[in-house]
């Protein structure tokens, strides 16, 4: 088991590799193909031809394509991918700062959208057939059908603009903590949910063969559910000042 697991994913990770060199290549090849001078792109129709020619040369736009290709290669293979040319800062540090905001994003939709996904999914399949099955299928499948910008157009009217519960834009400082901006995080969370939802909640109830199997993954969630929420409990009752004794939780119930 564990080493056709391995293999899989030495499988799928040199598919991965091999997909976004092919990409490389493509986009290179088809920004070769494309009309025009890239210094007179940069500096404009008025620069002179020791402006073009210095530009050319610090871009290495006088070398061959495949000299260009292999140099540009081993540069973003070694993290130097150049410098933007609209704010004059290395482009691994724009990316880089956008990677962690977009992680904190996708950690925060990851939990909103498991508990309630497998826990509707299981509800679907225990009520296999029924008016609740029907109604989360319903909600899954249109959020799977709607583009997430949509969603996001949707989210913003109902939640901003009418109800005033969330900002409906927001730009999150550098370094700023996740905790200090999560209320400009929530419609963009729920956004990315919605979609998570679907796939998750359907995935639950097809997994599901019958109703005694759901019954017994719905008493194990229930159980699971309730162990952490007191063993929770229990640990903040044991941090405070009063005695402990003075908060009980029975916790040893598990299903």
């Amino acid at each position: 088991m564990a080493i056709s697991l391995s293999r899989f994913l030495a499988r799928r990770a040199a598919l991965l590799v091999l997909t976004l060199w092919l990409v490389s290549l493509g986009v290179f090849v088809v920004s070769e193909l494309l009309p025009g001078d890239v210094a007179i792109f940069i500096l404009g129709q008025q620069a002179t031809p020791e402006l073009l020619a210095v530009l050319r040369q610090q871009l290495g736009l006088n070398e061959p394509p495949p000299v260009r290709y292999v140099t540009w290669l081993t540069h973003f293979l070694r993290g130097d991918w150049g410098r933007s040319l609209a704010l004059q800062v290395p482009i691994a540090d724009l990316v880089l700062s956008r990677t962690v905001n977009s992680l904190v994003l996708a950690v925060l939709a990851l939990v909103l959208t498991i508990p309630v996904s497998i826990g509707l999914g299981l509800v679907a399949a225990l009520r296999a057939g029924r008016f609740a099955d029907r109604l989360i299928s319903l909600v899954g499948l249109s959020g799977l059908a709607l583009p997430e910008f949509v969603t996001g157009v949707v989210l913003i009217v109902v939640f901003s603009l009418t109800l005033h519960l969330a900002p409906a834009s927001a730009q999150i400082p550098t370094g700023a903590s996740p905790l200090s901006v999560l209320p400009a995080l929530v419609l963009p969370a729920i956004t990315l949910a919605v979609t998570l939802f679907a796939y998750i909640s359907r995935m639950t109830r097809a997994s599901q063969p019958s109703q005694s199997s759901a019954r017994k993954s719905a008493g194990w969630w229930a159980g699971w559910s309730w162990w952490s929420t007191c063993s929770a409990i229990r640990a903040w009752a044991t941090s405070c000042s009063s005695p402990p004794s003075t908060r009980t939780c029975h916790c040893s119930r598990r299903a």
